[in-house]
């Protein structure tokens, strides 16, 4: 992952963009639900944006996330919500 944020819930969720791939999102640990230990793939979700990109959530609303994304295939950039 690069250029990883979080946002301020408990636990916290980790955003980030992927190599080769959109950007994604996912809870920081496995105390979520009835899971312990490793946390599940299916915790993870796409937040559109890409590689070389940000996705960062708003301040005020974690289910908005800013995303982005630029070079090949971006248009020259572009941001996604």
């Amino acid at each position: 992952m690069y250029h990883v944020t979080v946002d301020n819930r408990i636990p916290y969720f980790v955003y980030g963009n992927r190599q080769d791939g959109p950007s994604t999102m996912g809870p920081s640990n496995s105390k979520l639900g009835s899971f312990e230990g490793s946390i599940p793939r299916g915790f993870f979700h796409s937040v559109a944006g890409g590689e070389s990109g940000w996705a960062t959530p708003d301040p005020e609303d974690p289910n908005i996330v800013w995303s982005s994304a630029s070079g090949w295939g971006a248009a020259g950039g572009v941001v996604t919500r």
